[in-house]
């Protein structure tokens, strides 16, 4: 599927295929695509509002994964950044290896409708939790090798380090990190592990290309660039533009 494709009518976005049932029940709509009479293009990607920008070059991924609804945010290089998608893949009553493939499914639709894609953060593990320590497992380590076999670098964010860099405050609640990220890039996201997925993102771009507003961030992206072997599981990371 090209990553832009030309629509006749200015007004109405072009859908290229159906939906999949994977997608239905992930709640991944395919994003429709237009190329208007302008020098813009929209990317409609509903439950979001249709955004305006040019062609971007990159796109960064947010992951906040989990058993039963793993958060997914897509947002792009520029400046400043604009948000290409935010949703959820609720696997709602699936267990074992048929939730897994659920997951898997839908991550790999994702990463196919933003090709440009150059780096993923992903939320670590949070070792004060306890419960179902297999299961989270499982779930982790799927995400991980499935943006291993994409080619995509993936940067691992303990949950304090993004509450950090997002709030600037490593114990911030959920409140906290709602309304961080209304101030800090205008994006009200109610649902928790969008919200989250959406700070991962926002600290991937600020990873690959260097930059921070705040002293917190400075120092999140400082320290997650120091020990590279430890947060890198493929391939080589982008140098920085």
């Amino acid at each position: 599927m090209p990553h832009y494709m030309p629509h006749p009518t200015p007004h109405t976005c072009h859908t290229p295929h159906a939906l999949t049932p994977v997608q239905k029940a992930s709640g991944y709509p395919t994003p429709t695509y237009r190329r208007p009479q302008s020098t813009t293009r929209r990317i409609c990607s509903p439950p979001t509002s249709p955004v305006q920008y040019a062609a971007p070059k990159m796109f960064y991924f947010g992951i906040d994964q989990s058993l039963t609804s793993t958060g997914v945010a897509v947002i792009t290089d520029e400046k400043p950044a604009r948000t290409a998608y935010v949703g959820r893949i609720a696997t709602k009553k699936l267990r074992g290896v048929l939730r897994l493939a659920f997951i898997r499914d839908g991550l790999r639709e994702a990463l196919r409708t933003f090709p440009g894609t150059v780096l993923a953060a992903l939320e670590g593990y949070s070792m004060g939790s306890g419960g179902r320590w297999y299961d989270l497992g499982e779930v982790g380590g799927l995400v991980r090798l499935t943006l291993h076999d994409a080619g995509i670098p993936t940067v691992i964010v303990p949950p304090t380090t993004l509450k950090l860099f997002v709030a600037g405050d490593g114990a911030a609640d959920k409140d906290a990190m709602r309304q961080a990220v209304l101030d800090k890039w205008g994006q009200d996201i109610p649902q928790d592990d969008e919200c989250d997925a959406y700070g991962l993102a926002q600290l991937a771009r600020s990873f690959h290309l260097n930059t921070g507003t705040t002293r917190a961030e400075l120092e999140v992206i400082k320290k997650l660039k120091a020990p590279v072997k430890d947060n890198f599981l493929s391939a080589t990371l982008p140098k920085d533009k």
